[in-house]
């Protein structure tokens, strides 16, 4: 029996009392909100589907807390108990609803890939739709995670600007020849890269490579 279809059927939740915050069973297993209380001996299939409950919860609690509050809201005939309802259950400020109702505006389930954590759908949350999913599954081929890929993209936009993609950007390559005069005590090299990089900011350029060469006074 696959591990949904197990869990469907033997990790069936009940709670106690209401809200969520209360402590709930699957099956011998007691889930509160410090942890997990074991009564009598589960068997194998029993651990394995509560097992499996907790493994998807925290791949896709983010998930379900976006479509969630984004239901909620949709729910007219609620009225103002609807941000009670929000606010009661999840604990979370007005900023935090912000936030998941907002990545669940750009990053609808269509655009969302099974297996990439919930963080890497709020990096890719700027992009276009297409975007979103081609650098969510390069994502997931690359097993990247949330800080590579941020990392990734970055140095996509940069190769886009160079090689003027970008609307209305130019790339200019120039070469620099800077002599520069210092006592004998100081670094040569070092005053001629800041002299150029000074000469740069003037101008409202940045240095992309920059080779010094010093030759001693005879």
């Amino acid at each position: 029996m696959a591990p949904g279809e197990l869990m469907a059927k033997r990790a069936l939740v009940t709670s106690e009392t209401h809200p969520l915050s209360e402590p709930f069973n699957i099956g011998s297993f007691r889930f509160t909100g410090t942890g997990v209380e074991v009564h009598g001996r589960p068997t194998y299939e029993e651990t394995q589907g509560a097992f499996d409950f907790v493994t998807r919860a925290v791949r896709c609690s983010g998930f379900w807390m976006v479509d969630m509050i984004r239901y909620i809201e949709s729910r007219e005939d609620f009225g103002d108990a609807r941000d009670a309802l929000i606010s009661a259950e999840t604990g979370l400020t007005e900023g935090s609803v912000k936030v998941y109702r907002s990545i669940g505006k750009r990053v609808p389930p269509a655009n969302r890939v099974e297996g990439v954590p919930f963080g890497h759908h709020i990096v890719v949350a700027p992009l276009e739709a297409d975007e979103q999913i081609e650098w969510l599954e390069k994502s997931k081929a690359e097993g990247w995670t949330g800080t590579e890929l941020r990392a990734e993209l970055h140095a996509s936009k940069r190769v886009k600007i160079l090689s003027g993609s970008a609307a209305g950007v130019q790339h200019l390559e120039v070469v620099l020849h800077v002599s520069v005069e210092a006592p004998t005590h100081t670094k040569a090299a070092g005053l001629a890269k800041a002299e150029i990089t000074r000469l740069l900011k003037s101008h409202g350029g940045h240095i992309l490579e920059a080779k010094v060469a010093t030759v001693r006074a005879q």
